[in-house]
């Protein structure tokens, strides 16, 4: 009796499932946060709280944290010519918070 081969079905291949070149992506947690920002900020749990609206399929402390590393990392500029936001920090009357904005 002969052996029978099992063959393993194919994998796709990351470039049939990329999107074409010059195709618009959706905005994504990061340049949601950048859009908040810039619309008028606020403390890390309101910019977390307004992302995770947005995206009600991740988890909210998962957002939080994002949101205080990013807060972070677009206020320094990044390599050559590299641009930083200027991200404003503002204590919030009568609290400790911090207001932050773009």
């Amino acid at each position: 009796m002969a052996k029978q081969e099992v063959k393993a079905p194919k994998k796709s291949s990351p470039k049939a499932t990329a999107e074409p070149a010059g195709a618009k992506k959706a905005a994504g947690v990061i340049d949601t946060i950048v859009a908040v920002l810039q619309a008028g900020g606020g403390t890390i749990a309101e910019i977390a709280e307004k992302v995770a609206k947005k995206f009600p399929n991740r988890k909210p402390e998962g957002i939080l944290a994002t949101t205080k590393i990013q807060i972070i990392r677009l206020s320094k500029p990044r390599g050559e010519g590299g641009r930083a936001l200027r991200i404003k920090r503002e204590e919030k009357e009568g609290s400790r918070e911090l207001i932050y904005s773009a």
